[in-house]
């Protein structure tokens, strides 16, 4: 599954494109290009509603592997860039 972000960073930097690959024994590997590091992954089991919550710390890698169980959750990729903690 792809979902592309079709708008132009501030930085001339191409968007974030994130690609998740289908759960494999109990895990759910997150990919994403585009834009620049630090990067932080986040979830939350709504699309809507809730706070988005870190998965793991801010990183420089382009994926992130987590822990898949059978409740829904939607992921997102924010680039820290120019914020970095």
């Amino acid at each position: 599954m792809r979902c592309e972000i079709n708008e132009t960073w501030e930085y001339g930097l191409p968007p974030l494109q994130v690609t998740l690959d289908p759960a494999v024994n109990g895990t759910l590997e997150i990919r994403w290009t585009g834009e620049a590091p630090p990067y932080q992954l986040q979830s939350r089991t709504s699309l809507t509603t809730g706070e988005w919550q870190k998965e793991g710390a801010p990183t420089q890698a382009l994926t992130r592997t987590v822990q898949s169980d059978s409740a829904a959750r939607f992921f997102r990729v924010l680039s820290l860039f120019g914020n970095a903690p």
